[in-house]
């Protein structure tokens, strides 16, 4: 009980916290501070979120968001994760595509956006490879970073105990770089509903960013704030479920490794298990 209480007491300052500013809002649009055209009101856009809820429209356009941001999100962090260890297991790759992987993750997302409307046309799938663009490249480099920072003893007692290159897998490069994926992942989850939403704003036909033009071009303050809401409280599902994801995977990585973490040599070869002179069968 005690234990819960700093958690407890935190949420009620943050619900204070919104509190206090929705009633400013109120306050200023109420008396004319701020004209309730550039700024609506709490009620005017809670009016709209409600009806926004029962069109056919919006529930579509949320369904279309969600599942491009769920699949770039697992396609384009699996893809960075299994490049990332590979790459962090063959430096030499590393050091000969970065001059690649540097231009291409350089590159504004958004002006690649017309040739993935060439490639896969204005549905779904286009905004999809937009997220995956974007997450992609941060999973990637963080998995790469973290694999030059595994303790080499922990690979050195997995190898001397007879363990195979799976076990040093298992036991001390997924525990060892989870900070570092985790650390990539939350950036990925901002990435990941921008990029869906933003995509459709500029080429779509369905989705949140599609309403939300819909609703800007109409001059419908309140209309656009109330999908800013949804965006928002979309996010903020997303980042509670990675928070508790997080927790369980980090205790995980404790326990592996015995909370111990170096970065004693930056050849990840050896870390990995995987240099020539390994004699630990497959």
């Amino acid at each position: 009980m005690l234990k819960n209480a700093p958690r407890t007491r935190m949420l009620g300052y943050r619900i204070v916290a919104i509190a206090v500013l929705i009633c400013l809002w109120q306050l200023v649009s109420d008396t004319g501070v701020i004209s309730s055209f550039y700024i609506s009101k709490p009620t005017l856009v809670a009016s709209h979120l409600r009806d926004l809820l029962g069109q056919h429209d919006f529930q579509n356009g949320l369904k279309v968001t969600s599942e491009e941001v769920l699949l770039g999100l697992l396609i384009g962090a699996a893809s960075g994760i299994v490049v990332g260890l590979g790459l962090g297991a063959l430096p030499i790759l590393f050091d000969i595509t970065s001059p690649i992987i540097t231009t291409v993750y350089t590159l504004p997302r958004l002006a690649l956006l017309p040739l993935f409307v060439l490639w896969f046309g204005i549905g779904e799938a286009s905004k999809v490879a937009l997220v995956v663009s974007l997450v992609f490249f941060s999973m990637l480099l963080n998995t790469y970073t973290g694999m030059r920072g595994i303790d080499l003893q922990l690979v050195d007692a997995i190898k001397l105990m007879g363990g195979r290159r799976r076990a040093v897998l298992r036991q001390v490069i997924l525990p060892s770089i989870l900070p570092w994926l985790i650390a990539g992942a939350r950036i990925s989850l901002i990435f990941a509903v921008t990029g869906a939403v933003v995509g459709e704003m500029m080429v779509s036909s369905a989705g949140l960013g599609y309403v939300l033009v819909q609703r800007s071009n109409a001059f419908d303050t309140s209309g656009v704030l109330a999908i800013l809401v949804v965006v928002a409280v979309m996010a903020n599902i997303l980042n509670a479920v990675f928070t508790w994801i997080e927790n369980r995977a980090t205790r995980w990585g404790r326990a592996a490794t015995g909370g111990r973490v170096s970065d004693q040599d930056d050849d990840p070869r050896r870390a990995a298990g995987f240099d020539a002179s390994d004699r630990v069968a497959a």
